[in-house]
């Protein structure tokens, strides 16, 4: 189970990173 747990704390942790890079990148045209 611990080891479910981190998998999925580590995906978040870079789906979260891609996010962040992505609205970086994207000019703030959208907001």
């Amino acid at each position: 189970m611990s080891q479910l747990k981190q998998i999925a704390v580590f995906h978040l942790s870079c789906i979260s990173r891609n996010l962040l890079m992505n609205i970086r990148l994207t000019p703030t045209q959208k907001y």
